[in-house]
């Protein structure tokens, strides 16, 4: 790979561009969460053909489409129809509160300039979310005094969330570390299991009933990407080397490493990969987010890949059934905002196909299910939140000043703007000082 980095535009998504690929981050020096939006259109067809060393020549300089230090980090991002949710999270930078908050945005042009704040029944911290049947369904990530589970309604003109009835048999601790859910589409039914026991939520019925299916959830977490024909759950293994698949209709698991990995740089020793969870593309291919911790050459650049990966069955020799996770098509993307990680899930927006069925579904948030039209929402209290659109400087590819303005790139010790590595005294004095960033864009 050379280093050489082609500035793309900023791609703003609306349901006019079809489905793209969303996801927010958080920068660790002030706190500022970003919101990026990533072309689905390099996938091609759909087809296994693509080279994955062709598919992104030229790693691409990614812009956040939207920055603010007033979105909650440690949540989740969803979608339903035209609208993006950032659910829960902290309630500031530096401080562990849970967040009771909802922060709906319209990505109907023209876009609006702020967010609806909206009040859930429990304050949550990285909330698993499930899309189904246009409404929005909330799961843990809250103490054992608050409502487990609740349901929000996009489409109503109230802001009330309705509490949902706990599992039967639940974990009285409903805090992570393991919270596993999947959207099983066809039956309208959401998996929600702990390590040792496994329920469904019934989202006609209304009521919890419990899955005959005996499973061990230990080595998986968070929102499954459901693939072949809605039987198989797929999650990314902890390390992210791996697709842990469990057949519905076999009732057991299969892992395979994910295939082609390795041709995007060689890890570090200990170093992890930030990645998001799988999504499904369509009935057999899902895509892997993930970030390279260390920066694009040694730089505070954060590098990210987006991964096409097929999932198949295939007979070995003995004609037994092996799983098979191979990457088939790739992009490689250099965030500009700054000293920023992957921080929750990603999404889909799309515009609804012929029928009335969204084809793929999407990761966090709506696998498979209908996409809404956009709905007359009158609750919550409208949040301006510093938001803005980011300009570009021409010379150091960061946001927030001009080329005569800029003051090189950032120091590799504390990523502060002004001096070198070699004159920089420590974190505390370039914060005391000023040199972290930029001004804010007003």
């Amino acid at each position: 790979m050379e280093n050489r980095i082609t500035l793309r535009e900023t791609l703003f998504p609306n349901p006019e561009l079809g489905r793209c690929i969303c996801f927010h981050t958080v920068d660790h020096s002030d706190g500022a969460v970003s919101l990026y939006s990533i072309p689905f259109d390099f996938f091609g067809d759909g087809g296994d053909d693509d080279d994955v060393n062709s598919s992104n020549p030229d790693v691409e300089g990614l812009v956040p489409f939207y920055k603010s230090t007033g979105l909650p980090t440690r949540s989740t991002l969803s979608s339903v129809g035209s609208s993006l949710f950032v659910v829960g999270g902290n309630e500031t930078f530096m401080e562990w509160t849970p967040s009771d908050k909802i922060y709906r945005f319209d990505t109907t042009p023209p876009p609006a300039d702020g967010w609806l704040a909206i009040s859930m029944l429990s304050p949550r911290k990285s909330p698993e979310t499930v899309v189904m049947d246009g409404k929005l369904y909330m799961f843990g990530g809250c103490g054992p005094n608050y409502t487990f589970a609740e349901m929000f309604d996009p489409c109503l003109i109230s802001s009330t969330s309705v509490p949902l009835p706990t599992p039967p048999c639940w974990p009285t601790n409903y805090w992570f570390p393991w919270v596993v859910v999947a959207a099983l589409q066809p039956s309208k039914k959401i998996l929600v299991a702990s390590t040792d026991v496994a329920f469904l939520y019934n989202v006609v019925d209304r009521v919890w009933e419990e899955w005959d299916h005996k499973v061990d959830f230990s080595r998986v977490q968070g929102q499954a990407a459901v693939a072949r024909n809605n039987t198989l759950l797929c999650w990314c293994s902890k390390d992210a080397e791996e697709v842990h698949a469990y057949d519905l209709v076999l009732r057991r698991w299969f892992i395979s490493r994910i295939n082609g990995l390795d041709k995007f740089g060689k890890l570090e020793p200990d170093e992890p990969r930030m990645f998001c969870p799988l999504v499904p593309l369509d009935d057999n291919h899902l895509c892997l987010l993930w970030e390279r911790q260390l920066g694009y050459f040694g730089t505070e650049l954060p590098l990210v890949h987006c991964n096409k990966i097929r999932v198949s069955f295939y007979a070995d020799t003995q004609g037994e059934s092996t799983f098979d996770a191979v990457v088939v098509a790739s992009r490689s993307y250099v965030l500009l905002g700054r000293d920023e990680i992957i921080f929750g899930a990603h999404v889909f927006l799309g515009e609804e196909d012929e029928g009335g069925e969204r084809g793929g579904g999407l990761g966090g948030h709506d696998h498979g299910g209908r996409t809404w039209e956009r709905c007359g929402y009158g609750g919550g209290n409208k949040m301006s939140l510093g938001i803005a659109p980011f300009k570009i400087c021409p010379k150091c590819l960061f946001p927030g000043h001009m080329e005569r303005d800029c003051k090189g790139m950032p120091c590799s010790r504390c990523r502060g703007f002004g001096h070198m590595a070699k004159d920089c005294k420590g974190i505390p004095y370039c914060i005391a000082g000023g040199l972290i960033g930029q001004p804010p864009i007003q």
